[in-house]
């Protein structure tokens, strides 16, 4: 909910005045009191520049991911959804934002033309092994960590199988080269 003059004067005219105030932000007080108490504003722009700065970082590492759209993201996005965020983001509001948003088809993601190839199924097979390995290695329970490597598994076999043919057509040797070139006349 933003400030709104017109809204608080109302508000005011009925004797709502403890609403009025609760409208009120820190952030639009502190430059009232600018020329009275000058040390209170200054320390609000060094937090501003704290918040440039990381939001500048925050940006930095976005760009260097370079798919799903993080490359776009500037630093000036980043600072309007802090400053829409009135409150601290909890964990458990968090979790919910990342369950309510829709799963998108990776097509429409795509950058370019990403083709399944032989470099492109071994390097996401590598993935899943390294991720298979990493859950293996920190999970303390074997049950769960084997219900893991399995079910890893079974969701990459299709890839596997597509990865052996493309090995066996690489591997495969063209059938002109047994047969020796034919005499020039």
């Amino acid at each position: 909910m933003g400030f709104d003059t017109k809204k608080m004067l109302d508000r005011l005219r009925l004797g709502d005045i403890k609403e009025s105030l609760e409208e009120l932000k820190p952030h639009t007080l502190k430059p009232c009191w600018k020329k009275l108490w000058p040390s209170l504003t200054a320390e609000n722009d060094e937090e501003s520049v704290q918040v440039q700065t990381l939001t500048a970082n925050i940006a930095e590492i976005a760009n260097g991911i370079e798919r799903d759209g993080f490359e776009q993201i500037e630093s000036s996005d980043i600072q309007e959804s802090l400053k829409s965020q009135d409150e601290d983001l909890t964990k458990t509001d968090f979790e919910k934002m990342l369950i309510s948003q829709p799963i998108e088809e990776e097509a429409s993601t795509s950058t370019g033309n990403v083709t399944v190839n032989l470099e492109n199924l071994s390097e996401g097979l590598r993935m899943a092994n390294e991720l298979r390995d990493f859950f293996m290695n920190i999970d303390p329970s074997m049950e769960r960590s084997l219900i893991f490597k399995r079910q890893i598994a079974d969701a990459t076999a299709a890839y596997q199988s597509e990865l052996q043919e493309f090995l066996k057509t690489a591997k495969q040797e063209k059938i002109t080269k047994f047969f020796k070139p034919l005499p020039k006349p």
